[in-house]
């Protein structure tokens, strides 16, 4: 088995050479013929004619005749869910990735990143989403809160109103830190375009500044020219639409042909039939005329928005239900040439022009001496066509040199290293709250693998394990509602009805049953299990210990004369 942080530093070299190559130069739109680019450490040490190139003694040497070298990508718009999905980034082409919504631990594996402890792409970060402060004392601290803790960027919120939104702005550019996101529904698009922050999906647009428009088309194109014009960038985020629409119409056809390998198992569990939140919404048809109408909106600003010359980056929404970290990339990149951004346009919008919305352009984005090595070496000319990002040689991130074949290699390791995390989870779940939390903080920032591991503790503790970690987390948590009766109900039942999975069910009912002894419902509803399962004794035993604590309770009597045994 091949480690993936083993893989970046088995390379002891302290220089990489790439001779005879043809590099994109983004920051100027040309090609330079027969050039050899040299690395030496974390950065670009020479570029110049093959001809004339001087390469370092002991360099690992790479021919690159025939190829052709771009900048590393940035993702504008990822969810980061765990560190060891990472690579899957760096195997796309993927070196820089701008995380939403952080934690804590995110904010760790940017450092460890950074510190070469840990194989990945450079990460920026927002702080927390959701930060609505009241005013513009509360505003400076959240930037100062937010600054301290390491995060790079500040998330705007559509419910801020005009003031704690300039307050947070001015306050994060002092800071040195970006700000993006949400219209401010209270701010109007005039105020919000002076303040030049990048707009985080086409959907904020509609949510906010066209709503309830009754001329839409002529305030979408006025809108989008509006943006144009206050030179404000779009991270569209198309593909988080067009997967939907997808979902809702095929599921299994979309996961059949999705790289669902590489997820998770607690997100390709989500994601699965029965599961997906998004097909079990829209997977009617009556809901699909009014997705594709929204896509098609979605797509005809951003034509306009590209027509009056409006800058469009590129970010994925990696990590929502349909999209795989890193491989959603060249799909998003080719969504924005479908609307008529040129190849060289697009190209820039992920790399150069992200540099510069992250303020990191004397860092990333182009191929200049001095700049951070990361590269992405490709068999043919994405000016020609954007698909040859996907016939990538290799990739080199910060100045290591990473073949494709060696990285997917790696990557076939991931569902092994996803269930060796999985079952550390699962023993710090055991040991008690205090080290679940811990494992939580450090490895889990969403608490989406929560779920996940509960399952898995229930399928190998049954009742009596999970009965000791719901005590244990309503001690600990005594005010969460998922440790009460109606939260662990709520589960009993998602477990039954949408997972089919009758037998979890009935152990969670059961240990309702021996925390609220009294309770008329925890009985029906074990009850209810029981006669989903088959097993018609068992219903009516639990039927009937819920008729003795309540007499008239209906759905109790109304099994038991359906089963025949109470007239």
């Amino acid at each position: 088995m091949i480690h993936l942080v083993a893989l970046a530093f088995q390379n002891a070299s302290p220089s990489v050479a790439i001779t005879h190559v043809s590099i994109i130069a983004v920051d100027r739109g040309e090609v330079l013929s027969d050039q050899t680019i040299v690395t030496r450490g974390n950065f670009i040490l020479s570029i110049g004619p093959a001809a004339k190139a001087k390469i370092p003694n002991g360099a690992m040497t790479i021919n690159g005749s025939g190829k052709f070298l771009i900048p590393g990508l940035i993702d504008m718009d990822v969810k980061l869910i765990c560190s060891q999905e990472l690579p899957v980034f760096l195997a796309n082409g993927v070196t820089t990735v701008l995380n939403q919504n952080g934690r804590p631990a995110i904010v760790n594996w940017k450092n460890q990143v950074n510190q070469r402890k840990l194989l990945g792409p450079n990460i920026l970060t927002t702080g927390p989403r959701n930060m609505r402060p009241k005013d513009s004392a509360e505003a400076l601290k959240v930037v100062d809160d937010q600054s301290r803790a390491g995060y790079d960027a500040i998330y705007i919120d559509a419910a801020l109103n005009a003031s704690t939104f300039s307050s947070l702005v001015t306050n994060a550019r002092r800071k040195r830190m970006i700000a993006l996101g949400s219209i401010p529904r209270g701010t109007g698009l005039t105020k919000f375009l002076a303040e030049k922050v990048p707009v985080l999906h086409c959907e904020e647009f509609f949510d906010s500044v066209l709503l309830g428009e009754q001329d839409l088309r002529k305030e979408l194109r006025k809108a989008a020219q509006q943006t144009a014009q206050a030179q404000t960038p779009i991270i569209p985020a198309l593909i988080t639409t067009t997967h939907k629409l997808r979902q809702a119409q095929d599921l299994k056809e979309f996961l059949r042909r999705t790289p669902t390998q590489f997820l998770t198992p607690w997100q390709s569990d989500s994601w699965s039939l029965g599961i997906n939140d998004i097909h079990n919404r829209f997977g009617d048809k009556k809901f699909h005329p009014a997705i594709m109408v929204r896509l098609e909106n979605e797509r005809e600003l951003i034509r306009h928005f590209r027509a009056s010359k409006g800058l469009a980056l590129v970010g994925t929404n990696s990590n929502s239900i349909g999209v795989v970290p890193g491989f959603s990339m060249l799909e998003e990149m080719g969504n924005l040439e479908k609307l008529g951004y040129s190849k060289y346009q697009v190209l820039r919008a992920a790399t150069l022009d992200a540099a510069i919305a992250l303020g990191q352009s004397s860092r990333l984005g182009s191929i200049s001496v001095g700049k951070q090595a990361d590269l992405v070496l490709l068999a043919g000319n994405p000016l020609t066509d954007l698909r040859f990002i996907e016939q990538r040689i290799g990739v080199i991130s910060r100045g290591k040199w990473l073949s494709k074949d060696a990285l997917f290699k790696s990557l076939a390791t991931l569902p092994s290293q996803y269930i060796g995390l999985a079952n550390r989870g699962l023993t710090a779940m055991k040991i008690g709250p205090d080290a679940f939390s811990a494992f939580q903080n450090a490895n889990d920032p969403y608490n989406l693998m929560t779920q996940y591991l509960v399952l898995e503790l229930l399928k190998t503790g049954g009742s009596a394990s999970y009965a000791k970690y719901v005590d244990q987390m309503s001690k600990k948590e005594p005010n969460n509602g998922l440790y009460k009766e109606n939260g662990i109900n709520n589960f009993g039942y998602f477990l039954m009805n949408t997972r089919k999975q009758i037998g979890l069910a009935i152990r969670v009912f059961a240990v309702n049953v021996q925390r609220y002894p009294k309770s008329v419902n925890v009985y029906d509803s074990l009850a209810e299990g029981y006669l989903n399962l088959g097993n018609k004794s068992k219903a009516i035993e639990f039927y009937r210990k819920a008729v003795k604590i309540d007499p008239k309770y209906p759905s109790a009597l109304a099994a038991l004369r359906k089963l025949g045994v109470m007239k």
